[in-house]
Protein backbone atom coordinates (compact mmCIF):
# COMPACT_ATOMS: atom_id res chain seq x y z
CA UNK A 1 0.00 0.00 0.00
CA UNK A 2 0.79 3.32 -0.90
CA UNK A 3 1.74 6.26 1.42
CA UNK A 4 -0.70 8.77 1.80
CA UNK A 5 -0.06 11.93 0.26
CA UNK A 6 -0.74 15.28 0.78
CA UNK A 7 -0.98 18.58 -0.94
CA UNK A 8 2.01 19.93 1.05
CA UNK A 9 3.93 16.85 -0.13
CA UNK A 10 2.49 17.49 -3.86
CA UNK A 11 4.18 20.56 -3.14
CA UNK A 12 7.49 19.62 -2.13
CA UNK A 13 7.86 17.00 -4.61
CA UNK A 14 6.72 19.78 -7.53
CA UNK A 15 10.75 20.67 -8.19
CA UNK A 16 11.41 16.57 -8.56
CA UNK A 17 9.68 16.66 -12.51
CA UNK A 18 12.48 19.21 -13.15
CA UNK A 19 12.22 21.04 -16.54
CA UNK A 20 9.10 19.24 -18.14
CA UNK A 21 5.98 21.63 -18.74
CA UNK A 22 3.93 22.08 -15.74
CA UNK A 23 2.09 25.06 -17.31
CA UNK A 24 0.56 26.62 -20.64
CA UNK A 25 -0.86 29.61 -20.88
CA UNK A 26 -2.30 31.04 -23.68
CA UNK A 27 -1.81 34.36 -23.91
CA UNK A 28 -2.46 37.46 -26.69
CA UNK A 29 1.60 37.62 -27.10
CA UNK A 30 1.56 33.59 -27.86
CA UNK A 31 2.20 31.28 -25.21
CA UNK A 32 3.75 31.03 -21.67
CA UNK A 33 5.58 27.95 -20.41
CA UNK A 34 6.33 27.30 -17.11
CA UNK A 35 7.96 24.35 -15.62
CA UNK A 36 7.53 22.26 -12.44
CA UNK A 37 10.87 23.84 -10.73
CA UNK A 38 9.41 27.14 -12.06
CA UNK A 39 5.98 26.59 -10.81
CA UNK A 40 8.05 25.45 -7.53
CA UNK A 41 10.15 28.04 -6.97
CA UNK A 42 7.48 30.62 -7.68
CA UNK A 43 5.05 28.88 -5.29
CA UNK A 44 7.14 27.66 -2.37
CA UNK A 45 8.91 31.15 -2.71
CA UNK A 46 5.60 32.71 -2.12
CA UNK A 47 4.23 30.31 0.39
CA UNK A 48 7.16 31.57 2.54
CA UNK A 49 6.84 35.31 1.76
CA UNK A 50 2.73 34.76 3.28
CA UNK A 51 4.30 33.10 6.40
CA UNK A 52 6.99 36.15 6.56
CA UNK A 53 4.00 38.93 6.02
CA UNK A 54 1.62 36.93 8.95
CA UNK A 55 -0.55 34.44 6.78
CA UNK A 56 -0.63 31.12 9.11
CA UNK A 57 -2.23 28.08 9.76
CA UNK A 58 -6.01 28.36 9.24
CA UNK A 59 -6.41 32.26 8.07
CA UNK A 60 -8.39 32.38 4.83
CA UNK A 61 -6.67 34.20 1.63
CA UNK A 62 -9.41 34.61 -1.39
CA UNK A 63 -8.73 33.94 -4.66
CA UNK A 64 -10.48 36.82 -6.99
CA UNK A 65 -8.96 37.43 -10.73
CA UNK A 66 -9.67 35.20 -13.69
CA UNK A 67 -7.56 32.15 -14.75
CA UNK A 68 -3.85 32.91 -15.13
CA UNK A 69 -1.09 31.26 -14.16
CA UNK A 70 -0.67 33.75 -10.69
CA UNK A 71 -3.67 32.47 -9.64
CA UNK A 72 -2.31 28.86 -9.51
CA UNK A 73 0.28 29.93 -7.76
CA UNK A 74 -1.13 31.87 -5.05
CA UNK A 75 -3.40 28.78 -4.52
CA UNK A 76 -0.83 26.58 -3.90
CA UNK A 77 1.11 29.25 -1.97
CA UNK A 78 -1.70 29.68 0.02
CA UNK A 79 -1.92 25.79 0.81
CA UNK A 80 2.12 25.94 1.58
CA UNK A 81 1.19 28.19 4.07
CA UNK A 82 -0.83 26.38 5.81
CA UNK A 83 -3.56 28.78 5.12
CA UNK A 84 -7.08 28.11 3.43
CA UNK A 85 -8.04 28.96 -0.18
CA UNK A 86 -10.93 30.58 -0.85
CA UNK A 87 -12.05 31.12 -4.79
CA UNK A 88 -14.20 33.41 -5.48
CA UNK A 89 -15.69 34.09 -8.50
CA UNK A 90 -15.12 37.21 -10.19
CA UNK A 91 -18.62 37.64 -11.82
CA UNK A 92 -20.12 37.83 -8.52
CA UNK A 93 -22.46 41.00 -7.85
CA UNK A 94 -20.60 43.48 -5.45
CA UNK A 95 -23.33 42.57 -2.68
CA UNK A 96 -22.49 38.70 -3.01
CA UNK A 97 -19.13 39.43 -3.33
CA UNK A 98 -18.93 41.36 -0.12
CA UNK A 99 -20.82 38.85 1.70
CA UNK A 100 -18.56 36.38 0.71
CA UNK A 101 -15.30 38.31 1.96
CA UNK A 102 -17.17 38.63 5.12
CA UNK A 103 -17.81 35.37 5.56
CA UNK A 104 -15.17 33.89 5.14
CA UNK A 105 -13.32 36.61 7.25
CA UNK A 106 -10.56 36.28 4.90
CA UNK A 107 -7.30 38.91 5.48
CA UNK A 108 -5.95 38.54 1.95
CA UNK A 109 -6.97 38.58 -1.38
CA UNK A 110 -5.44 38.33 -4.30
CA UNK A 111 -6.62 39.80 -6.93
CA UNK A 112 -5.67 41.67 -10.29
CA UNK A 113 -5.69 45.36 -10.91
CA UNK A 114 -9.04 45.88 -12.39
CA UNK A 115 -11.04 43.83 -9.39
CA UNK A 116 -8.93 46.05 -6.88
CA UNK A 117 -11.10 49.30 -7.08
CA UNK A 118 -13.81 47.43 -7.30
CA UNK A 119 -12.79 45.83 -3.66
CA UNK A 120 -11.81 49.52 -1.89
CA UNK A 121 -15.38 50.07 -2.63
CA UNK A 122 -17.36 47.08 -0.76
CA UNK A 123 -18.34 48.22 2.72
CA UNK A 124 -16.90 45.34 4.85
CA UNK A 125 -16.85 45.32 8.42
CA UNK A 126 -13.04 44.50 8.21
CA UNK A 127 -10.81 45.28 4.93
CA UNK A 128 -8.87 42.64 3.76
CA UNK A 129 -5.19 42.98 2.29
CA UNK A 130 -4.85 43.16 -1.41
CA UNK A 131 -1.90 41.08 -3.30
CA UNK A 132 -1.87 42.36 -6.85
CA UNK A 133 -0.97 39.75 -9.61
CA UNK A 134 -0.30 41.41 -11.93
CA UNK A 135 1.48 44.60 -11.53
CA UNK A 136 5.08 45.49 -11.50
CA UNK A 137 7.06 45.95 -8.39
CA UNK A 138 7.43 49.85 -9.30
CA UNK A 139 3.40 49.91 -9.17
CA UNK A 140 2.59 51.54 -5.68
CA UNK A 141 0.14 49.49 -5.23
CA UNK A 142 1.92 46.61 -4.33
CA UNK A 143 2.75 46.87 -0.13
CA UNK A 144 1.45 43.69 0.03
CA UNK A 145 2.86 42.12 -3.06
CA UNK A 146 6.63 43.60 -2.64
CA UNK A 147 6.42 42.44 1.07
CA UNK A 148 5.29 38.85 0.22
CA UNK A 149 8.17 38.67 -2.85
CA UNK A 150 11.19 40.34 -1.06
CA UNK A 151 10.70 38.33 2.14
CA UNK A 152 10.67 35.30 -0.81
CA UNK A 153 13.84 35.58 -2.00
Amino acid sequence: MSEPRTLRSLLDSLAEHGDRQAVLAIKEEGPEHWSYRELAKHTLGLAHGLTEIGVGRGDNVALLAANRPEWMVACLAVVGAGAVVTPVDAQLADAQLGRVLGYSEARFVFTTADQSERLERLDTEVAPRLVLLDVGEDDERTENTKAAVSAAR
